[in-house]
Formats: C-alpha cells, structure tokens, sequence
C-alpha cells in the first residue's frame, strides 16, 4: 500500500535530520582521530593596517644642481601611534649611506603620541632622479617584529655641467685591498694617492673655459676640447690649504672639521665661463686619520655644514 503525501514528507525529514546529525558525528571522530597530528597553535599575523604611521609618507624634495652651492636636504615629518598600547621602534633602516636621520636606534612611542624627527639626503655624487627611504621595524602589540611604516623622499640633481664623481675622496692609507677569493692572500697596503681626481664635463655639448679654482687644482687635462675637462688637487696642498684659511673657511660653512682640526668635508669651488653655471660646487672628502692611521674620521651622521630646509 502506497504511502499518502503526508506520511512521505515525514519520513524524508526524518531521513535528512539523521544524515546531519550523522555528518556532524563523522566531523568529530575525524578531529579526534587526527588531534594528535595537528601542528602546534601558532597566533596568526594580523594583516589589518599599521598601527604606526610616519606623516608624510612621502616628500618631494626639490632639485638641486652642482652648479652652485648644492646642499643636504631635509624633511621633517612626526611618527604617529594609532594604538591604544605603546608600540616599540626596534630599528630603522636607511635605503642608502647618503641618508640620515635624528631618530635614535630604539624608541616607544605611547598610544595616541607622536614623534617628531628630521630626515636628511645628502645627494653629493648623484646625477638625475632619486628616491630615497627610511623604514621602522616595529615591535606591534606583541605580534612578531615587523616592517613598519616608511617615508619616501625623491629629488633630482641636475644642471648644464656635470662633475664626475661629484665627490672626490682621499684614500685610506694602511687598508688592504680585499682578496679577490675566499683563502687567498690581500693585497698590499693602499696608500693614499698624490691627489683627487673629478671629470668636469658640459651637459648639453657646448664648450666651456675654467676660470679658477678654490683650493686651486695641481692640473687640468682636456679631453674632446673644450667639453671635458680632468681636474686634479693635490691632498697637500688642499691640506695647507684648509689648516691656513681655518677660521674663514668655517664661516663661510666650507669647510667641516674634526675636534683635532683635521678637514674632514670640503667644497671646492670650480669657476666656469658659462652664463648658466658660473661655478660648480664638488665636494672633497678626506677619511685619512691620524697621518695615515686606518680608522676614517666619520663623517654621518652629524654634519655641521648648513641645512637648508627643502620641502
């Protein structure tokens, strides 16, 4: 006898309750039979915003050219804690040598406060577009350290001539060259060379005369004349140059001295013909130390010459 409408929709509910309920029990035994396999609890990395911000978060900071007094730049900016608990700076990473900052190494900000600091770019030796950075490394509410907020900082450095390298440096004297290969013996000793070397060269192909130089070069060799021009200063001289005009030198902000008197930046000044770049500003570095000794005098991250704020 054929089941009524009634009886058949009672017994499919039926049938579809014990098919939950038997795959609810199946759901269990499997957790059960596996539980002891599992990998242990790890708390998951919360992938939700930074609590930490640095504003701004990017900074454009002008363009600046050899011809003329090229200087650092600067931006100020303030690092802000959005959490309601103190978030910890464990360390902060420049994206280069070139750029500094006032922040110490570690730091807590507490919820709800901000930091103030100032970032640097010293763009000496570069040509064209750049972009530089900083980034925290962030110890966040207890979950792993991690990279934090950074700032980016563009410029350019550009004009119608272009020294190269746009910093000229002393050698060390007594540091060895390193070994071409793992086990094999160094090199000798490098002395510091007689002098310093930069190619001061026209941008757009024009020709050009150099009408003088401070400290005055030992040699100028052209090459395609007159579009290139190797300019050469002798370390004693320059020496001489910067023990003798110390006092003035400094007022001017040309040159930056170690508490021992010893020059350790200076800004040679390289005068030209052209109309568009009467003179072109090349920084000479010296990182001898003690008359030949082999620790270099630092020169980051606490420069004296002048900051011209640049936003």
């Amino acid at each position: 006898m054929g089941l009524t409408q009634r009886q058949r929709l009672v017994l499919w509910s039926t049938l579809a309750g014990v098919l939950a309920i038997a795959l609810l029990c199946a759901g269990d035994l499997v957790a059960w039979l596996f539980e002891g396999n599992r990998a242990p609890h790890r708390p998951q990395l919360a992938f939700s915003p930074p609590l930490m911000r640095i504003v701004p978060s990017e900074a454009d900071l002008g363009a600046v050219s050899p011809c003329g007094d090229m200087h650092e730049l600067s931006q100020p900016a303030a690092i802000i804690n959005d959490a309601d608990v103190p978030l910890r700076v464990v360390h902060w990473s420049p994206s280069c040598g070139c750029t500094v900052s006032d922040l110490p190494e570690e730091f807590t900000v507490a919820p709800g406060e901000s930091v103030a600091f100032t970032v640097r770019v010293d763009p000496w030796g570069s040509w064209g577009d750049r972009t530089q950075s900083i980034q925290l490394m962030v110890d966040e509410a207890g979950l792993p350290v991690r990279p934090g907020p950074k700032i980016l900082l563009r410029y350019s450095v550009g004009g119608t001539m272009h020294p190269a390298p746009g910093v000229v440096r002393r050698v060390l004297r007594g540091t060895e060259i390193p070994a071409p290969s793992t086990g094999a013996t160094p090199g000798a000793p490098r002395l510091s060379p007689d002098g310093g070397q930069t190619v001061l060269a026209s941008e757009d192909g024009s020709a050009f005369e150099i009408t003088g130089s401070d400290p005055s070069t030992t040699a100028i060799e052209w090459h395609d004349t007159p579009i290139r021009a190797t300019l050469t200063w002798d370390w004693a001289s320059v020496d001489t140059w910067a023990a003798a005009g110390k006092d003035s030198l400094m007022a001017q902000g040309r040159v930056e001295y170690d508490p021992d008197g010893r020059w350790v930046r200076a800004r040679a000044i390289v005068s030209t013909n052209r109309e568009d770049c009467t003179h072109v500003v090349i920084m000479l570095v010296n990182i001898e130390a003690d008359g030949g000794g082999t620790e270099p005098v630092p020169v980051f991250p606490t420069p004296t010459l002048p900051i011209v704020e640049s936003h």
